[in-house]
């Protein structure tokens, strides 16, 4: 008899995709604000014509300053104070910012900004089965009751099918629920609740489909993102592999036991 995938009692896959691979580009801004005060937004700018040395945003929350020109001499092309800033290219373009006591960085969000990804679909991807999506996040709130609502949204692409902005993707089976702070220390990771792409949602990738976008946005919060800070650091894909040919594995394995039990035991 062959072997099948049905067969087989697959433990779902789970990649990750950090805030890197999301599509940024230099924004430009006319100052150096951070987002939140313990954040630094590692900006670079120059000042007005004929004034003051260049400016630099690095990782201590202040700015420093950079020697001028040869002889002393001004950025007499510039229009300043003008800065630039890596950023999403969704709505509400969230900046790249360092999280400074943490050593980590990440997008910082506010409510109705949206961070956009396009990439290939994972080749061994079993389009019978769900898909999970986690977002990764932390936030500089200690207010344990603080809400955060995330919403993901799918778009499959073929080959010489037209892109377009994630934005306009299809909602997940499953929407993610409402996650809280949890406890009142700042800067915890947090991963909120799971949501699913079920296999007959019209945004499951087809066999065809070789790219899928997807669009991760901070709908709504009660963190104060102006002060405490709420920064996206990534998401967890998990899903069902198919390695042989036929009909796709005979048993959705639920993702938590594959992650916290590998000991064997039912």
């Amino acid at each position: 008899m062959a072997l099948r995938d049905k067969n087989i009692d697959w433990l779902r896959k789970d990649i990750w995709i950090p805030w890197q691979a999301f599509d940024w580009q230099l924004t430009a801004n006319a100052d150096f604000s951070e987002t939140a005060a313990d954040a630094d937004s590692g900006g670079l700018g120059w000042p007005a014509a004929g004034a003051g040395p260049l400016s630099i945003d690095s990782a201590d929350n202040a700015d420093e300053t950079l020697p001028l020109p040869a002889a002393g001499g001004a950025f007499a092309a510039a229009t300043g104070p003008y800065g630039f800033f890596a950023s999403s290219v969704g709505t509400g373009t969230p900046q790249v910012q360092h999280i400074a006591t943490s050593l980590n960085t990440g997008f910082a969000m506010t409510n109705d900004s949206f961070l956009q990804y396009w990439g290939a679909i994972p080749p061994d991807l079993d389009r019978t089965q769900e898909v999970g999506f986690r977002i990764a996040y932390t936030s500089g709130s200690s207010t344990a009751a603080d809400t955060v609502d995330w919403t993901i949204l799918v778009t499959p692409r073929a080959e010489d099918e037209q892109l377009t902005a994630a934005s306009s993707g299809t909602a997940l089976s499953t929407t993610v629920a409402q996650d809280t702070i949890g406890a009142a220390t700042a800067r915890l990771l947090k991963v909120a609740p799971r949501g699913i792409l079920a296999a007959a949602n019209a945004a499951m990738p087809a066999i065809a489909d070789l790219f899928w976008g997807l669009s991760v946005e901070l709908e709504n919060t009660d963190v104060t993102t102006t002060t405490e800070g709420l920064y996206f650091l990534g998401l967890f894909v998990d899903y069902l592999p198919r390695a042989t040919y036929g009909a796709g594995v005979g048993f959705n394995r639920d993702l938590l036991t594959n992650r916290l039990d590998h000991d064997g035991s039912p």
